[in-house]
């Protein structure tokens, strides 16, 4: 995407907060922020969440928050975006599908710890990225809404999620999330390792920003948590297979009659 292009997209789909607290250290605070669609995740979303990957390489922050505004986490990946991979060729849609893939995923090129913030809904792409971060919160409540989608679209799975979901929850737990595509509650996917804690909706700003904080000051706890995480060029190689078998799945006709299921259901609710 060329300079001008960019910078027709509107900064305000992701926000980008940076807190200095005592002796120079830095919590950098990425908010998703298209409530009115959920925070679904657009190509220019992507775009915009890499130009804020970008500007907290030279800001160089101790701990990375990531959470979304409004009542949602993200609903996962557009469905407009999703629609028009129909009508494109396997190799364009796997190119764009790995590109669209690491230009989230980048966050974790700065080496830093990322904490997720769960704040409300967390599907398909959405709940991927979420398991991606080296600590998990998400806000508690009785609904059902934290699941992978892609089955339901007849689609394979994305964002990472073949990587770090069988990582959070095992590989028979992911596998069957997976393949069902049904969702859970909060307390449900911490009790299946997907998170580590279920805080109050209105605790969770405070409560991670607390954790945060700890991190930046303990370096000993920031490097463990570094320690943790899987290789880079396995992740790599993860989101090569998750881009080639979503490029192939958007052009058959088992993805096409989901999709049409699928809208067709989020217009009658």
């Amino acid at each position: 995407m060329s300079e001008l292009d960019t910078a027709q997209i509107s900064e305000d789909l992701v926000n980008l907060e940076v807190e200095e607290i005592e002796n120079g250290k830095k919590v950098a605070t990425i908010i998703f922020n298209d409530h009115d669609r959920r925070n679904a995740m657009t190509e220019d979303m992507a775009v915009r969440f890499r130009v804020v990957v970008e500007e907290l390489r030279s800001i160089k922050p101790d701990v990375i928050i990531v959470t979304g505004a409004g009542s949602a986490f993200s609903a996962g990946g557009d469905l407009q975006m999703i629609e028009k991979k129909q009508s494109q060729p396997y190799e364009q849609n796997r190119d764009e599908m790995f590109e669209f893939y690491n230009s989230f995923l980048a966050v974790l090129d700065l080496d830093v710890p990322v904490i997720a913030a769960v704040n409300g809904a967390a599907i398909g792409a959405g709940l991927c990225f979420a398991s991606v971060a080296d600590v998990r919160l998400v806000a508690e409540g009785e609904k059902k809404n934290l699941g992978f989608s892609f089955s339901k679209l007849g689609l394979t799975p994305g964002m990472g999620g073949t990587v770090f979901v069988p990582l959070r929850i095992g590989e028979e737990k992911a596998q069957l999330m997976f393949e069902t595509g049904d969702n859970i509650t909060p307390i449900e996917a911490c009790e299946a390792g997907m998170f580590d804690e279920v805080v109050k909706l209105e605790e969770l700003r405070e409560r991670t920003r607390e954790i945060a904080i700890r991190i930046a000051f303990f370096s000993e706890e920031a490097e463990e948590i570094l320690s943790k995480r899987i290789d880079k060029q396995v992740l790599r190689d993860g989101l090569v297979k998750e881009s080639e078998g979503q490029g192939a799945s958007f052009l058959t006709e088992e993805h096409r009659s989901k999709y049409r299921t699928f809208v067709e259901g989020l217009s009658r609710k």
